[in-house]
């Protein structure tokens, strides 16, 4: 049942999201303008979209990266989605824009070696599985970690509330078992001093 609420409001997600289109541009690297693919969103943030990002290179795909010159960069590794042979992989998120036009941008590069980086010219195919991957990444993986960090982060929430909340029932019995003595007590000090006043008045009397 959770899994189907889940699937469900990453589907609602996805189509509140305008598609996105990834282009090929220029990309700074190493001080050097590179082609390379890029792509942009401004339904997430820079930490939100890096750690989806990293997930899906190195939880999901299993690949092994590192940081390097602004970039996550997975050396010499096979990625199916781009192909058969062993890619050098460069990923990048940044924000531009002002204030209220600010969006997230992710740039790709990918090398098939020695920072010898793949465009449309030496090779369209692997230039165009890049543009697929990165449209099919924003329009699909990316709010469905986006949600599931949204529900990670929601059951934290109530655990704490839980918490909280047996805590203050906690207290709240604690304090009722305390206020239970403190009646026993006022009742038996009553009575005591009940007691004690209607012997001062025997005493008086028998004057």
């Amino acid at each position: 049942m959770k899994k189907i609420m889940l699937f469900t409001a990453v589907m609602m997600i996805a189509t509140c999201v305008f598609s996105q289109s990834a282009t090929v541009q220029m990309i700074t690297f190493n001080k050097r303008n590179v082609e390379g693919v890029s792509i942009s969103t401004a339904d997430y943030d820079v930490k939100l979209t890096t750690a989806a990002l990293q997930n899906y290179f190195e939880n999901v795909a299993k690949l092994r990266g590192r940081n390097q010159r602004g970039f996550r960069v997975y050396l010499a590794q096979q990625f199916p989605e781009f192909g058969s042979l062993n890619y050098d992989i460069y990923t990048q998120v940044i924000q531009t824009g002002k204030r209220n036009e600010r969006r997230t941008v992710i740039n790709l590069l990918v090398s098939k070696g020695n920072e010898n980086f793949v465009n449309v010219t030496s090779d369209p195919e692997l230039i165009e599985r890049i543009l697929n991957f990165l449209e099919q990444f924003v329009s699909v993986h990316l709010p469905r970690y986006a949600v599931t960090q949204q529900a990670q982060a929601q059951t934290k929430a109530i655990a704490r509330m839980e918490r909280d909340h047996r805590k203050i029932v906690s207290d709240r019995d604690r304090l009722q078992r305390q206020l239970d003595n403190k009646e026993k007590e006022r009742t038996a000090k009553e009575k005591e001093l009940t007691n004690a006043r209607n012997l001062l008045q025997s005493l008086q009397n028998s004057k």
